[in-house]
């Protein structure tokens, strides 16, 4: 149960490695996606970052690249894995379902933060956690 109330909407799509099916040429396994899951966050932060360097010649190609780094808190931050795929604000139907193809998709950046896990579980134990979630395009 939050502490806090969960005001924002984000759509969770975990990803995994199939280590039952055909490896590719490289001997990876496939990735696989599961199901969009609605779940909610405490709040989300946007991360400032310097774009280029005065000394540094760039092309059209890299001025348009944007990149994003949220924060953003959770209660569950064990239900979300690095790689997994989180869609900022999607839009959800009358019965709470994600609708396809709504939200700002981005990535979960390395392992979640866990608030949680401390000498004193007592006291943080409905803190959640961070995910550091990047989207570069």
């Amino acid at each position: 149960m939050p502490f806090a109330p969960t005001p924002h909407l984000l759509a969770h799509i975990r990803r995994w490695e199939d280590l039952d099916a055909p490896v590719d040429e490289h001997g990876n396994a496939p990735v696989r996606e599961d199901a969009p899951v609605i779940r909610r966050a405490y709040s989300i932060s946007q991360f400032g970052r310097l774009g280029v360097s005065s000394r540094e010649a760039i092309s059209e190609e890299y001025a348009e690249r944007s990149d994003t780094t949220l924060r953003v808190a959770v209660p569950d931050p064990e239900l979300y894995s690095a790689a997994d795929q989180v869609l900022v604000s999607p839009e959800v139907d009358a019965d709470g379902q994600y609708v396809p193809d709504t939200g700002l998709a981005y990535w979960v950046d390395g392992v979640p933060a866990d608030d949680r896990l401390s000498p004193w579980p007592g006291l943080t134990r409905s803190m959640g956690g961070v995910l550091k979630l990047r989207r570069v395009t």
